[in-house]
C-alpha cells in the first residue's frame, strides 16, 4: 500500500477506494494489467493483476506513475507554433509557459497543420525523405507501437505502401527492410 494511505503507525485502509477500475498500463507496450483503486475520481493507488506479461507485478513507472491525468503541466488543447518563432534552441523559453512560442488550437487545427506539414515534407523531399534511415516515428518506452499506429496509417496515402507485418508488433524490423528495399 502506498505511503500516502498510511498511518504514522504504517496502519492503512486498502477499503478507502470508491471504486476499482481494471485497465492496461498506459506507459509502454508490454501490456502490463493493473487496476486503479479510485476515490472521488482521484486514482489513490495503483495495483497489478495478473496477466500474461506481468503476474500481478508492475514497473516503478506502472505503479506510481499515475499522476500524469491530473498534473497540471499536461497539455489538453493542441499547440500550434505561433508565426515568426523560428524552430530552434532557445535558451529563454520556460515549459512551464509554452504560450510564449505556441498558440492553442482546435483538433481539427492541429491535425490540419499536421497534414499540411507531411504534404510539404513529401513535395519537398519525394516519396521517401528517410530513405536509409529509420522511420519517422519509432516506438519507444514512452510511446509504444499502440500509439505509434499514425505511421503505418499514413505511409499508404503520404509515401509507401506498408505491407501487413508492419502494422503489427514488432513493426520496427518491417520499416527498416522497407526502408532499405527502396
Amino acid at each position: 500500500m502506498p505511503a500516502t494511505l498510511v498511518d504514522q503507525a504504517g496502519h492503512g485502509d486498502s477499503a478507502v477506494a470508491d471504486r476499482k477500475v481494471d485497465s492496461v498500463c498506459p506507459y509502454c507496450g508490454v501490456g502490463c494489467q493493473l487496476t486503479y483503486h479510485i476515490k472521488d475520481d482521484e486514482i489513490l493507488y495503483v495495483e497489478g493483476r495478473d496477466g500474461p506479461s506481468n503476474e500481478n507485478r508492475l514497473c516503478v513507472k506502472g505503479r506510481f506513475g499515475y499522476d500524469y491525468p491530473r498534473h497540471p503541466s499536461r497539455l489538453v488543447t493542441p499547440l500550434i507554433r505561433r508565426e515568426g518563432v523560428a524552430k530552434r534552441i532557445d535558451p529563454d523559453f520556460d515549459p512551464a509557459k509554452p504560450l510564449t512560442h505556441f498558440r492553442e488550437a482546435s483538433w481539427d487545427e492541429a491535425l490540419e497543420a499536421a497534414a499540411g506539414g507531411l504534404v510539404n515534407l513529401k513535395a519537398a523531399h519525394g516519396l521517401m525523405p528517410w530513405r536509409g534511415s529509420a522511420a519517422p516515428s519509432v516506438p519507444t518506452k514512452r510511446r509504444g507501437c499502440s500509439r505509434s499506429w499514425c505511421v503505418p496509417a499514413l505511409a499508404p496515402t503520404m509515401w509507401i505502401t506498408v505491407p501487413a507485418c508492419a502494422t503489427q508488433a514488432p513493426w520496427r524490423h518491417s520499416w527498416s527492410v522497407l526502408a532499405q528495399a527502396r
